[in-house]
């Protein structure tokens, strides 16, 4: 029987998961750090031990209590919690929607340094609390529906105490503690899939029983292949197999990919598909900042194509300048609900802003199949990018006529998305069934 055993329910090991699912794999799957906006059907040690009642809506950000005459003021991009003048806590959201459902409060002190974060689920309860001392996060306590304290985590040692079934349990790290949550619920780990060579990694090698694991490897590699997986091939652990999941390291590593100790094999990542390209001239940019390379060149260069250039702030009048150009639309302070908009009538997407990246735009893009184009110093998430669609910033006069090419007709679109989805493994159904039916029978 094979279990998924993921570190964190991030976007890679979301993709795995839904991989799987597409594909008609059910397995059990448990995350050891929640952040308590995990599937209904992923298990965790807060959904076992806070019996939270799943039906219950998330924590709306004016709703949270607060001490009577203090206020809460937010925008759609964060709030917080005022005394009069003084701000006393951040409120961060779920930026997966437009709902504004609180993830975390920041309580601060008189310097402004965190002293405790509680941290809210997608139910609306305070599920747990991380204390802080100097700016370091140093204690850490887990509570049930009720507000009961169930678990406390000493984040410098690693020690925790679980307070289940009337009884007391003390482990010395972290891993002791899965030892004991997985056979408590009856897990069978006679195949482990995980994609980290931390927390998953750890307790892969220290199960004791025979077995056949699997490591999924989704990180990019930049300085070759890390220590932990070299420890896997050169000598006997339960771990026999290692998928890579990035096409582009595949395709470099492989030649060297020899052990005795654990096979090889590639299988990427079956991602959502939205909707088909149209063929457009509609292009979207979205920036926080008023650093877009060489936007005022491209604007004047493509007056056929249609810009809409949003972001979730203010406009600064740099960036204002630019409604000279008859082809654009600029949407200062505009919501997700806008931007999700712009994500379903634009066909191209210019990652070319400094700064952080906006609602994880790129990745948005390229389940719409949207063609996305980007300088090589302002790319947010390269693996979603074909290189030969990413430029120098001094070269932009050849995304300028990458644009033109792509824009000819429909079929050379077409080409230029499906080279976008190869870079970025896309695999389909039947690939997921054959690699996992090996590994059931190995």
């Amino acid at each position: 029987m094979m279990i998924n055993l993921f570190e964190r329910f991030d976007q890679r090991s979301a993709d795995l998961w839904h991989s799987q699912q597409t594909a008609g794999i059910e397995l059990p799957t448990v995350v050891m750090n929640d952040d308590g906006f995990l599937p209904p059907e992923v298990a965790s040690p807060q959904q076992t031990f806070g019996h939270f009642d799943q039906g219950r809506p998330g924590m709306y950000f004016d709703r949270l209590p607060v001490p009577r005459f203090w206020r809460i003021v937010g925008d759609q991009n964060a709030a917080g919690i005022y005394q009069e003048s003084v701000k006393r806590a951040n409120i961060e959201y779920l930026h997966r929607d437009n709902r504004r459902l609180v993830k975390a409060v920041q309580w601060l002190d008189s310097a402004g340094g965190f002293q405790w974060v509680d941290h809210y689920n997608q139910y609306g309860y305070r599920c747990a609390q991380t204390i802080y001392d100097h700016g370091q996060p140093v204690l850490k306590k887990y509570f049930t529906a009720t507000g009961h304290q169930y678990a406390f985590q000493n984040l410098i040692t690693g020690s925790l105490i679980l307070d289940v079934d009337g009884q007391r349990y003390c482990f010395n790290c972290r891993n002791d503690f899965w030892h004991f949550y997985l056979a408590r619920q009856r897990y069978r780990l006679d195949r482990v899939l995980y994609n980290t060579l931390n927390e998953p990694y750890q307790l892969s090698m220290s199960l004791t029983d025979r077995g056949a694991d699997t490591l999924f490897w989704q990180e990019p590699l930049t300085g070759g292949l890390p220590a932990n997986m070299q420890a896997l091939m050169n000598k006997p652990t339960r771990t026999k197999h290692i998928i890579f999941q990035r096409y582009q390291d595949w395709q470099q590593y492989s030649p060297q990919l020899t052990s005795d100790q654990v096979d090889f094999a590639y299988l990427g990542l079956i991602y959502p598909t939205i909707r088909e390209n149209q063929c457009r001239p509609r292009v979207l940019i979205v920036t926080n900042s008023d650093q877009v390379e060489q936007l005022p060149s491209i604007l004047d260069a493509l007056p056929d194509v249609h810009f809409d250039i949003m972001a979730m702030t203010a406009m600064s009048a740099k960036l204002l300048a630019v409604r000279r150009f008859a082809n654009v639309a600029l949407t200062p302070n505009a919501s997700p609900a806008q931007i999700k908009a712009a994500l379903a009538n634009d066909d191209i997407l210019l990652d070319i802003n400094a700064g952080d990246e906006v609602l994880g735009v790129v990745r948005q893009a390229f389940e719409q199949n949207m063609l996305i184009m980007g300088f090589t110093a302002t790319l947010h998430q390269p693996q979603y990018v074909t290189p030969e669609n990413v430029f120098p910033k001094e070269e932009d006069q050849r995304l300028i006529h990458r644009v033109q090419v792509a824009l000819a007709d429909r079929s050379t679109m077409r080409k230029l998305v499906r080279q976008q989805r190869t870079t970025a493994g896309m695999v389909t159904a039947a690939d997921y069934r054959r690699v996992f039916s090996h590994l059931a029978d190995a």
